[in-house]
């Protein structure tokens, strides 16, 4: 990660709800998912992956 500007969280575990970074395999998890059989009647989506950080009201 880099550092950000200016009024970025000092703490990146405030971030997300779930409390943790995201890790590379939490995106190939969600990758597998997508090319396995279990997604085969899934069509034209978008799973966000980000730990609940934005989650629209």
């Amino acid at each position: 990660m880099r550092s950000g500007t200016g009024g970025a969280p000092t703490n990146q575990l405030d971030l997300p709800p779930l409390r943790k970074l995201g890790r590379p395999r939490d995106i190939g998890y969600t990758c597998l998912y997508f090319a396995s059989d279990a997604a085969a009647y899934t069509t034209g989506q978008v799973l966000a992956v980000g730990g609940g950080g934005y989650m629209p009201g």
